[in-house]
């Protein structure tokens, strides 16, 4: 989904700052969902002019006045529009797999590195997410749970791939270094 698209669904929650929604793409959605910050308010000003958020300042006794943006009617329809028809399917992305990809050329010592840190984070990612599950403040709805055990799932699952498979890799690539090394 674009950025704009996932401001509309966020703000169908009810309304919210910039702020707000960066922090929630950063803590309830960044295991399946990744925006930068940067892109949120070019998409609420853009989400503004196409009238379909509305924006009110508020300014509150004890600290920084805010934008807060909340949705349209026009707003509402294109969300049920691209929610209704939006296909289920996944985009992925990742550095590690490229790295992985092309680790002829990197190190022993750091591919190995490479795969210790990407395991410890995968590892720091389900933490976090079950702290967030085990959070009574939370006042979670079932599909918020569902996708929070759904990305624990797939954590768990290249958590146990990289325990199966990471020293075959490693084994690989020093017999690798050795046939390329020889004269």
């Amino acid at each position: 989904m674009q950025t704009k698209d996932l401001c509309l669904a966020t703000l169908q929650l009810g309304e919210a700052s910039g702020y707000d929604i960066k922090t929630l793409f950063e803590n309830a959605f960044r295991h399946f969902q990744r925006v930068s910050y940067g892109s949120i308010y070019p998409a609420l000003n853009d989400l503004a002019k196409a009238g379909m958020v509305e924006c009110r300042v508020d300014t509150p006794a004890n600290g920084p006045e805010k934008k807060l943006y909340s949705l349209t009617t026009l707003g509402e329809e294109r969300f049920f529009e691209t929610i209704n028809n939006t296909p289920p399917s996944d985009s992925y992305q990742s550095d590690f797999l490229v790295l992985i990809l092309f680790s002829r050329w990197i190190r022993r010592d750091r591919l190995a590195t490479i795969m210790d840190d990407y395991r410890d984070n995968l590892e720091h990612e389900a933490l976090e997410l079950k702290r967030l599950l085990a959070n009574k403040e939370n006042c979670l709805s079932t599909e918020a749970r569902f996708t929070i055990n759904f990305g624990l799932s797939a954590l768990g699952a290249k958590i146990r791939f990289l325990e199966e498979n990471a020293d075959d890799l490693l084994l690989h690539h020093q017999e690798q270094t050795k046939l390329e090394n020889q004269p």
